[in-house]
């Protein structure tokens, strides 16, 4: 099961850190043409871990550039991302 705490440290590591400026990207591509995107539409084409690609997600919104609206009723990758 996904853990922000546990694979935090993950997105940090070398062949992670440019994901991070492509997922910002990505996502701010989206949001120019509408207000909110899904998680799993930002995280998608990214290599690796889909795990490492929700906690860049969570970054993302713990810094500050967005907000992940959704319950735990639906999957994560449903969950929609807004601006601040």
């Amino acid at each position: 099961m996904y853990n922000y705490q546990h694979e935090r440290p993950a997105i940090f590591k070398e062949e992670n850190v440019a994901k991070i400026t492509k997922c910002m990207a990505k996502i701010e591509k989206a949001l120019a043409n509408k207000e909110m995107i899904t998680v799993g539409t930002a995280i998608s084409g990214l290599l690796g871990s889909t795990w490492t690609g929700l906690a860049i997600v969570d970054y993302l919104c713990e810094q500050g550039f967005y907000r992940k609206l959704g319950s735990e009723e639906i999957p994560t990758q449903d969950y929609v991302i807004v601006r601040r």
